[in-house]
């Protein structure tokens, strides 16, 4: 049975069962009077279906190469204060351990710093490939206080508008320019993608 999209109505999606239309008036199944049950919301977005298994994975992914980074980062001052200390004290042997071990724990930080970015960034592509377009608004604007190539890693919170379901709200974080700052400001509205099973949110034009 083949179900095709009726653009006569755009107050609410009308599919034709073969026999009579059949709308959604914001429930996921519907029936009508030919008896026929139709799951619309598997109908209008296939590609939505099957991935919030994978899309957790690769958050958890995310969260353990970001905490694995700072791990590093907090580490690396144990070597850093053994090398400062032989400096000070004018050791006739420089600390080589130390100095191999801080190299090794900035290039390690640097490293799983990256790879979440990384993740992040990936995560954020199939969002956009898979994703359900939408306008959201920006309630708040935050800095997390990480800084990337110069630039922000802002956290954004958005109250988004599906086109057929209510309202939510989201929170992401991005890299945001200095010259895009002005546009992610609270009160403006943004395109952005969903995936409907997740409710995961990826901005547009970031």
């Amino acid at each position: 049975m083949f179900l095709f999209p009726i653009a006569e109505n755009r107050t609410a999606p009308h599919f034709y069962s073969g026999k009579k239309y059949c709308t959604r008036p914001g429930q996921p199944q519907v029936s009508c009077s030919c008896g026929d049950y139709q799951d619309l919301s598997a109908v209008r977005h296939p590609a939505a279906a099957g991935i919030s298994g994978e899309r957790e994975d690769e958050m958890v992914w995310e969260k353990r190469m970001r905490l694995i980074s700072w791990a590093f980062f907090i580490l690396m001052w144990i070597p850093l204060a053994v090398v400062l200390w032989s400096a000070a004290t004018e050791s006739e042997e420089p600390p080589f351990l130390a100095i191999a071990a801080l190299f090794l724990s900035v290039i390690l930080f640097a490293v799983f710093q990256a790879g979440s970015f990384g993740i992040g960034w990936l995560e954020k592509e199939k969002i956009r490939k898979k994703g359900i377009p939408a306008k959201a608004t920006i309630i708040s604007l935050a800095d997390t206080g990480t800084m990337v190539n110069d630039q922000p890693l802002m956290k954004i919170d958005l109250e988004v508008q599906p086109p057929y379901d209510s309202r939510f709200v989201a929170t992401v974080e991005y890299i945001v320019p200095y010259s895009f700052l002005p546009q992610v400001q609270p009160g403006n509205t943004l395109q952005v993608f969903y995936l409907e099973d997740t409710k995961d949110v990826a901005i547009a034009d970031l």
